[in-house]
């Protein structure tokens, strides 16, 4: 695991570059999810299945993620890192920093808590929906907020 996370610190260069930045966030996601290519299906719950599907999608279907940005890969690593590390629901340090990038798009407290109440009926809807927006973003055909 310490050599997994120290692929992932060292995978950016010091000085942010313009040239293929989508090129370098396909990368950082192919390795980032590539631990999850041994995960068995029947032991996988809640968000790891974004992380295995996420998995299936870049090693079968590249071209999903030819135009990451900034903003996706900041979700998928904080879902990853949630996933992979079981950390409590107190938000963490770097998520704090990430969590930034979504800063213009955030909801009000108040509408997420309604939101998230009519959602959480069934949690395997929500997580699916999730998904399937996910899969719409990456081909760029949904534009609003994960």
């Amino acid at each position: 695991m310490h050599n997994y996370l120290d692929v992932l610190a060292n995978f950016f260069p010091l000085l942010e570059s313009k040239d293929n930045k989508a090129t370098l966030y396909k990368l950082f996601i192919r390795t980032l999810v590539h631990e999850w290519e041994a995960a068995d299906p029947k032991e996988i719950r809640g968000l790891a299945w974004i992380m295995k599907s996420t998995r299936n999608w870049i090693a079968h279907n590249s071209n999903l993620f030819n135009e990451l940005d900034e903003r996706m890969v900041a979700y998928l690593f904080i879902i990853n890192m949630r996933v992979m590390f079981d950390f409590d629901d107190a938000v963490q340090p770097y998520e704090k920093i990430l969590l930034d990038l979504f800063a213009e798009d955030a909801l009000l407290e108040k509408t997420f808590e309604t939101q998230n109440k009519t959602q959480k009926v069934n949690g395997f809807i929500l997580l699916a929906r999730l998904i399937v927006i996910l899969e719409y973003r990456l081909r760029g055909k949904y534009s609003g907020f994960l």
